[in-house]
């Protein structure tokens, strides 16, 4: 296994384009360093990646080639899919310092992550904003019983 590709994550809110390769994000405002590994390629485009953040493996892939942070750093926000066998593809956000994350529906793609509101666009066009809050329906990603990946 290669060393994975080292990052800073973008501190102006844009999206951080990544391709079919490991990484190691480091962003601008937060201690935490995420890794990518690639994992596979479906047959319909872009890459699925494992996440690891804080010693925890995100459930599931990232699918795509984007990344959106928070400017806090606390957040991130991809396309991701919770099953490989159905590459069913939705959108994920993490929350860094909780080690939780969201799951925010089927085609949902993050343009913008700042003051507590995720706005994004749903697969017919339209502008959604989702608030970031406690109260939202965080699932553990510490709860899953997965052994961690292992970078050389």
């Amino acid at each position: 296994m290669t060393a994975p590709i080292q990052l800073i994550a973008p501190i102006d809110h844009s999206k951080l384009n990544i391709r079919c390769a490991s990484y190691e994000i480091s962003s601008p405002n937060w201690p935490v360093s995420v890794y990518l590994h690639y994992v596979f390629e479906p047959p319909h485009g872009d890459c699925c990646q494992q996440l690891l953040a804080n010693h925890q493996i995100l459930p599931g892939y990232i699918w795509g080639n984007e990344l959106y942070w928070a400017p806090c750093g606390r957040y991130l926000s991809a396309d991701w899919t919770g099953d490989k066998d159905s590459l069913d593809r939705r959108g994920v956000l993490v929350d860094l310092a909780e080690s939780n994350y969201l799951d925010l529906g089927k085609n949902f793609r993050a343009m913008k992550l700042e003051d507590n509101v995720l706005t994004g666009v749903d697969s017919g066009g339209k502008i959604k904003k989702i608030p970031i809050h406690a109260s939202n329906a965080w699932k553990s990603i510490a709860s899953q019983d997965l052994k961690p990946i292992k970078f050389k």
